[in-house]
């Protein structure tokens, strides 16, 4: 696993830092001193980093995260999730689907991503549309084969730009729900076979594609085959489903956490240290990468994964662990 192929890495990062260097890799979180001190492996740019900012501006915000090392990432879904629409505006979801020229169109966009630092965007949503509410806009239609291609073409445009792109949220979410999963503990109703048969087959082709990234959905799916204690878990921490993307994708492929700072996660945990136990859970559980968000967590989070390697429990990471996700 190469976290840091979308990066340049220069000569004054180590190539082969210590322990807590390398758990701080598998970190992404917001702008901030702590994560530029850290060193970690990426940073993500929300909307109020980039509102009404020219590209140059946005630029310039960007660079010293570039210059540390870092995969620069952003949501650049579509018109209704995009944290760079007034500088590489972006058509509806429906639209895109509809487009025969959907992949230099994504080209034209990554390249516009790129000239502002962004080198992995947090899309496509390859969640099937179906449950009423708003977030079914972020689709890009009603049945897997629609939603296959469309994102097959838009991780494809993205390459073609040196632009990765991350399939979310698996093995599902909108479209399931008609809840969002950072209000609330999200339960979808879902067997095995069911999203197998339907809502995994997006997924399956981002992989031919060459999809850079995987993000966790944080839903519960209690009808599949696992644990009690499993049934209970937002899918992220969740080492069935993480097993499950892992089969797909294969060892190439990074998989990361959706953010660990909602709700989802303090209702499961309830626990004010929910992000450090949800990070711990997740790599565990198999995750490349947890998105940790808040730059005042990072040092939490690498003290608790050092500590838990250090420990001789069998259910705890290893320093071998942490080593296969370079």
């Amino acid at each position: 696993m190469m976290l840091m192929v979308l990066a340049v890495v220069p000569s004054s990062v180590q190539a082969e830092p210590e322990l807590r260097g390398k758990i701080a890799k598998l970190i992404m979180a917001e702008p901030g001193a702590q994560t530029l001190n850290h060193h970690i492996g990426a940073v993500i740019f929300m909307g109020a980093d980039t509102k009404d900012r020219s590209g140059e501006a946005i630029k310039a915000l960007t660079q010293p995260y570039a210059d540390d090392g870092m995969i620069v990432a952003s949501d650049m879904e579509s018109a209704t999730v995009n944290r760079l629409q007034s500088i590489c505006a972006l058509k509806a979801a429906s639209d895109m689907a509809s487009d025969t020229e959907l992949r230099a169109y994504m080209k034209e966009k990554g390249e516009c991503f790129r000239s502002v630092g962004i080198n992995l965007d947090l899309a496509p949503v390859l969640d099937i549309s179906g449950t009423g509410n708003e977030v079914n806009a972020r689709s890009f239609g009603t049945d897997a084969q629609t939603v296959s291609a469309a994102g097959a073409l838009y991780i494809l445009g993205l390459r073609d730009a040196g632009v990765g792109a991350t399939a979310k949220h698996f093995p599902g979410l909108y479209g399931l729900s008609s809840t969002r999963t950072d209000t609330t503990l999200v339960s979808i109703q879902k067997t095995e076979s069911q999203l197998d048969g339907r809502e995994l087959i997006p997924f399956t082709k981002a992989k031919e594609a060459g999809v850079y990234a995987v993000m966790m959905s944080s839903a519960l799916f209690p009808l599949l085959d696992q644990t009690d204690e499993q049934k209970k878990m937002p899918a992220g921490i969740n080492p069935t489903l993480v097993a499950k993307a892992r089969h797909i994708f294969g060892t190439d492929t990074v998989i990361m956490t959706d953010a660990l700072n909602t709700a989802t996660f303090k209702a499961y945990y309830k626990d004010d240290d929910y992000i450090v136990k949800a990070a711990v859970d997740a790599l565990r559980a198999g995750n490349d990468m947890v998105l940790v968000m808040d730059p005042a967590k990072i040092d939490a989070v690498i003290t608790a994964v050092e500590a838990d390697v250090t420990n001789t429990q069998d259910d705890t990471l290893t320093q071998a662990d942490i080593d296969a996700k370079y």
